[in-house]
Formats: C-alpha cells, structure tokens, sequence
C-alpha cells in the first residue's frame, strides 16, 4: 500500500480477475479456477490489503456481482473486505460448501484501521455475524456446513480491532462468549453452586484478561469495566 503505482496495478488486476470469476460456470464447483479463487481470497484477506478502505469501483464491481450466483461472491470476496460490504449475503443464502470460506471472510480480523468510522463500522459488522453464526450453532450445530462455519470463526475471529470502537462491546462479549463455551467446554459437567446470601460480605471483583501490560487492550478492558461498575 506504501507504493501507489503497485497499489494500483494491483487493483487493476484484482477487478480484471474479479470479472472473470464471475463468468465461471455455475455447475463446476471444484475445479482448479475455483481451487485457486479460494486461495487468493484467503491470502488477501490475510495480508492486510484489505485494511484500506475499498474504492468506489470496487465497491460498486462487488455488489453488483453478488447477483450472479456463487460465482459473483467469489468476486465480490475477491474485491473487498467483508466488513466494507453490508450487502453480504447472510450465511443461509450462501451454498453449503462455501460456508467456511464465507466465515473466514466474514471474522478475518483487519490488522489495522487507517479511516474514520472503521473501527465502528468493523463493530457494527461483527456483531451481526456473531448473532448470525450463534443462531446456527444453537439450531444445528451438528450439521457439516455449520461445523465448517464455526471453525473457520475460532480459526480467524479476534476481540482486538473491537476494541478501537467507541460503542459498546458488552454484547460482543457475550456472543463471543457462548461461542467459546460451545467450543472448548463441550464436555464439561454442569455446576451447580450452592447459593449464599451476600449479606454483610465483600463483594469482590476480578478483571480476566491475557496479560496486563502496557498497552491498548489492557486500557480499553479497564475503562470498560470501570464504566459498567459506575453504572
């Protein structure tokens, strides 16, 4: 991105590619184009190209490609970074066996913001997905597709970029929460505590965290915190 004239080619060469995906053949799923597509959509994704905020054209190329079938969301995956585009589709209007690239597109975590209103906008995104990939792990967590989606969200999903946002992470927190549980206390035997009156005792109040060093979320979990508490 520091190198405009790069930038720029290679933009120019994503919307060529862009284009031609959309004229793949709707009946061929698995062949080395489509393979290749994936791929380039994943590495994308994953090297920050998509932090940037997506131009006009691209913007415009990829909702007018989410029209044409499973080839035009490749496109569109292709050209933009899921959190710039609120015209995704939702997870059920996705065909099955692209459920975790889908995900993997949806969570995969920005590595930074460079535009205002992003850290609000990536929110906004997330927490609609959450509620989204919650509703299918409660209603059919055994399913092929909803078991691809849900891995590939504890394979790419990340708290940190949520905490730029000024709004609200409580819920968030929550959804994100229940997820995990469902993921790594699948075999944990229910708790049931013996309930004591807090009369006359302390409440007592510990924050969880990785590490508290200094550093941007450990400031953010405490003012979060501090602020539920007043409140």
């Amino acid at each position: 991105p520091a190198n405009a004239e790069a930038a720029a080619l290679f933009g120019d060469l994503r919307r060529q590619v862009a284009r031609s995906v959309i004229q793949l053949s709707k009946r061929n799923t698995d062949s080395a184009e489509v393979t290749d597509v994936r791929l380039a959509i994943q590495q994308i994704a994953a090297s920050g190209l998509n932090d940037t905020p997506s131009t006009a054209e691209d913007l415009a190329l990829a909702q007018q490609a989410l029209s044409q079938s499973w080839p035009g969301l490749l496109a569109s995956m292709l050209l933009v970074a899921s959190w710039q585009l609120p015209q995704a589709p939702a997870l059920d209007a996705v065909p099955d066996w692209l459920w975790d690239d889908f995900s993997s597109w949806n969570f995969t975590a920005p590595q930074g913001f460079c535009g205002v209103g992003q850290a609000e906008a990536y929110a906004d995104h997330t927490l609609r997905r959450l509620k989204e990939l919650n509703t299918w792990v409660d209603r059919n967590a055994g399913s092929g597709a909803v078991r691809a989606a849900f891995k590939a969200y504890l394979d790419t999903g990340s708290a940190i970029p949520l905490y730029f946002s000024e709004d609200s992470l409580k819920e968030h927190a929550i959804l994100r929460g229940k997820l995990l549980a469902r993921a790594f206390n699948a075999n944990r035997d229910n708790y049931d505590p013996l309930i004591i009156p807090r009369d006359a005792r302390r409440l007592k109040i510990g924050f969880i965290n990785r590490h508290f060093g200094s550093q941007t979320e450990t400031y953010t979990r405490s003012e979060e915190h501090t602020s539920e508490l007043q409140s």
